[in-house]
């Protein structure tokens, strides 16, 4: 069965349908909301988005290339998402109010009511007066409705919560278990732009980008200023905390510079993937943050798991290496 999302669908939502909704981002913008029915009247399903507001431009926005790249596979075996059509085209932006995630046709097709809007906050916003007849609730990363116990009460029909991205600390799970209310992400949907991100933000900070950057826009072509605090990354130590789909990412896009791989994790990486990366592994933070004299740390941990990296910063015996002149700490 093609995924939840695509026209050619004609089943109702469940979890395993969800998994391929995308998230995109944009820039903030008035209030909107986009939904057809009379609110409060419709006898239909509904389906309920808080989504950014489009961009201050207009939607569409002039796009900067009219096709992207077609992904054939995820680096550890995940299926990509294989609908027999679509009615939209990839790359456009779908994670705003007027791209309504491309959702609109099928759900409509399929007898539902979709309501989109980017009101998600304070007393009486759109999405709170829709939730008590809303069957699913969806929201983006940054931009999260939270699905508080209080909320989950007032939404007798709730099915489903799902974030069209990463991650779920925006719902209550105890309340959503009691209610039984299934609470979905879209697993690896932006591990990749995580990690090319993390690999920029590693490249900016130790070539000094950003000042040099500011500096000659400001007519400033002071060279010596710019390049006192450059450097190469070539023989630095750089590590994860963490490698799972994110940080075994970061690794890999790090291994061609020539760089002292490390990571710490509570599952290890198989004997291959350390010996094709040259990767050194520590069990505990103290000692992966305490070995280096010039070091890049990556944090790429979920929320529930941060308690975990606090030993890093709480400990004495780390929190001297972390402040040292030469470390760079950077979570993603």
């Amino acid at each position: 069965m093609p995924p939840f999302g695509y026209e050619g669908v004609k089943a109702p939502p469940s979890p395993a349908l969800f998994p391929t909704l995308k998230s995109s981002f944009t820039r903030n913008g008035a209030k909107a909301s986009r939904h057809v029915n009379i609110r409060h009247t419709s006898t239909k399903p509904k389906v309920l988005v808080a989504l950014y507001p489009d961009p201050k431009s207009g939607y569409p926005p002039n796009y900067a290339r009219k096709d992207i790249p077609k992904i054939e596979s995820y680096p550890d075996g995940q299926t990509v998402p294989s609908p027999k059509e679509i009615d939209f085209v990839p790359g456009e932006l779908l994670g705003c109010v007027s791209g309504e995630l491309g959702l609109r046709k099928f759900l409509e097709a399929n007898g539902y009511e979709l309501v989109v809007t980017s009101d998600k906050d304070g007393k009486d916003c759109e999405m709170d007066e829709h939730l008590p007849e809303a069957e699913v609730v969806i929201s983006q990363p940054f931009y999260l409705y939270y699905l508080t116990r209080q909320r989950i009460d007032k939404a007798p029909n709730l099915k489903m919560a799902i974030t069209a991205g990463i991650g779920s600390d925006h719902v209550d799970l105890d309340a959503a278990m009691e209610h039984k209310v299934d609470v979905t992400e879209v697993t690896f949907s932006n591990s990749i732009s995580v990690a090319e991100h993390a690999v920029m933000m590693i490249l900016a900070l130790v070539r000094n980008y950003i000042p040099s950057h500011l500096a000659i826009i400001a007519g400033d072509w002071a060279i010596s200023d710019c390049v006192s605090r450059a450097y190469d990354v070539e023989g630095m130590h750089i590590g994860t905390v963490a490698a799972g789909r994110i940080g075994l990412a970061v690794l890999r896009r790090m291994h061609p510079f020539g760089c002292k791989l490390h990571y710490c994790d509570r599952h290890r990486l198989s004997a291959k993937v350390e010996q094709e990366l040259d990767l050194v592994y520590h069990q505990s933070p103290q000692v992966f943050v305490a070995i280096c004299h010039s070091f890049f740390a990556c944090v790429h941990v979920a929320h529930v798991f941060r308690i975990w990296f606090q030993i890093v910063t709480l400990s004495p015996s780390t929190a001297l290496c972390i402040q040292r002149p030469s470390i760079f700490l950077m979570r993603s």
